[in-house]
C-alpha cells in the first residue's frame, strides 16, 4: 500500500469516480497479463554449452576475502559449514561475489539458531574481479546464483565445506560455460529480466494511483488512510 505521503503526490481528478477505478485495473491486469507470460528463468535460456573457465581460472584472478573470514575456514572449525546464500555486486567491470555462510555453534546459547541449532552469517564478500570483461561480468552476475542455488555438483560447484576445503575454496571450483556458447542467451535473458522489471515498476505505481483514488472516492481523513495502511498486510 502507498504511503500517506506519498498519496499527497499523485494528482487526483476532481471527480474521482468508480468507472476510473476499473479502468486502471483493467490496465494493471493487461500488465500482470503480459508480465506472467515472461520467462525470467537463466536455466531456460542456456541450450548446450562446453564448459569455460572456473572462478578461479579466470584473468585478474580474484581478490579473496580477508584471511579471518569464516569463508576461508572448514568443516574441521566449524560443524555442518556450509554456503546458504549468495550476491553478486557490480560496479562497471568490478564484480564481487558475497556468500553466506551457515554452521552449528559449538556454544548455541551465544547465537541466535534455528530449529536445528544452525546460525547463518550475514552476506560477506569472497572473491572480487576488476578489469573484467562485460561479458564475463554479465555471465557471473546471472549464472553464479543460479549455480549456488541448485548446489549438488552443478557446474562442478558444492555448497558444503569438507575438513580439507572451505567455502571460499568451493566457489572457485564453480565453472563458468564457454561464453560463445552462452552468450546470446544471456542478453536473451537480460532483456527479459528489464522488461519484467519495467513491468513491476509500471504495476506498482497503478497500484499506488488505485490507492490514492479509493481514498478520494470515500473521502478518507489521514487518520482513516492511516489505519488501513497499518492493517494491510506486508
Amino acid at each position: 500500500m502507498l504511503p500517506i505521503s506519498k498519496c499527497r503526490k499523485i494528482p487526483i481528478p476532481e471527480e474521482v469516480t468508480s468507472e476510473d477505478l476499473v479502468e486502471l485495473v483493467e490496465k494493471r491486469r493487461s500488465l500482470q497479463e503480459t508480465r506472467s507470460d515472461l520467462n525470467v528463468e537463466l536455466t531456460d535460456y542456456l541450450g548446450g554449452y562446453a564448459d569455460g573457465p572456473t572462478l578461479a581460472d579466470l584473468s585478474n584472478g580474484p581478490a579473496l576475502a580477508n584471511e579471518e573470514s569464516i569463508l576461508h575456514e572448514t568443516s574441521e572449525t566449524r560443524e555442518g559449514l556450509r554456503i546458504a546464500g549468495v550476491g553478486v555486486e557490480r560496479n562497471d567491470d568490478e564484480v564481487t561475489i558475497l556468500l553466506t555462510a551457515r554452521y552449528r555453534p559449538k556454544n548455541e546459547s551465544n547465537y541466535e539458531t534455528d530449529q536445528y541449532g544452525y546460525t547463518q552469517t550475514s552476506m560477506l564478500p569472497a572473491l572480487t574481479y576488476s578489469e573484467l570483461d562485460p561479458e564475463i561480468a554479465d555471465l557471473i552476475e546471472v549464472f553464479v546464483p543460479i549455480v549456488v542455488e541448485e548446489g549438488s555438483g552443478f557446474a562442478e560447484f558444492r555448497e558444503t565445506a569438507s575438513k580439507s576445503t572451505s567455502l571460499i575454496d568451493r566457489l572457485k571450483e564453480l565453472t563458468l560455460p564457454k561464453l560463445d556458447d552462452v552468450r546470446e542467451d544471456v542478453k536473451n535473458y537480460q532483456q527479459a529480466v528489464k522488461e519484467d522489471e519495467k513491468l513491476s515498476h509500471e504495476i506498482a505505481q497503478i497500484d499506488q494511483e488505485i490507492d490514492s483514488r479509493v481514498y478520494e472516492l470515500y473521502d478518507l481523513s489521514n487518520d482513516q488512510i492511516e489505519v488501513i495502511e497499518d492493517n494491510m498486510p506486508a
